[in-house]
């Protein structure tokens, strides 16, 4: 089999017949990579629901596969352990091979090490499961952030904005008494 014929078949294999995966300028594509059908599917309804087309890949192997035939994504939700090839090792070869879409990492690991080794991949982001579309709001479009999704998962970021919004309140209250006395 000659290497056309080869990247023919490759080609109907992976995109078998869905479309999808060609972005003619009027759909937001986003390529979904994660091993677990049932994350997949809860990713795509999310996704869907706010006007994205999804395109699904099992591992990191497919989505090197789809942009190797021509696949374009302008949003790429990549986990970080799969079997084949991993989120690691996806990433990194994504952005060997010139892919420049934002991919953010999607995983349960809440290892500090890893984390970073995951970013050091490529990454433009790591959010860390459960994925909400308010984590990921600002890489869609038409889709408004709310306050607290720009706090992140520390909750200790959290109480201490809610710790400077009491004394700004307090703050105020008192120049109003003073003003008032």
């Amino acid at each position: 089999m000659s290497t056309s014929q080869n990247s023919t078949v490759i080609k109907e294999e992976i995109f078998d017949g869905n479309e999808n995966h060609i972005n003619n300028g009027n759909a937001f594509l986003v390529l979904v990579v994660d091993d677990d059908n049932v994350v997949r599917t809860i990713h795509k309804m999310m996704l869907e629901v706010k006007g994205m087309e999804v395109q699904l890949a099992t591992n990191g192997k497919e989505a090197v596969d789809l942009h190797r035939v021509g696949a374009c994504f302008n949003l790429i939700l990549m986990d970080k352990d799969m079997p084949v090839m991993n989120g690691y090792q996806a990433t990194k070869e994504l952005r060997d091979m010139g892919v420049n879409c934002p991919i953010i990492g999607v995983t349960s690991s809440t290892e500090e090490a890893e984390l970073e080794e995951f970013m050091e991949a490529g990454l433009d982001d790591c959010i860390c499961k459960p994925l909400t579309i308010e984590k990921i709001a600002c890489y869609l479009p038409g889709v408004a952030s709310t306050s607290t999704a720009n706090l992140g998962d520390d909750y200790d970021d959290y109480e201490e904005v809610e710790d400077e919004n009491a004394d700004r309140a307090s703050n105020t209250n008192s120049n109003n008494t003073n003003v008032a006395s």
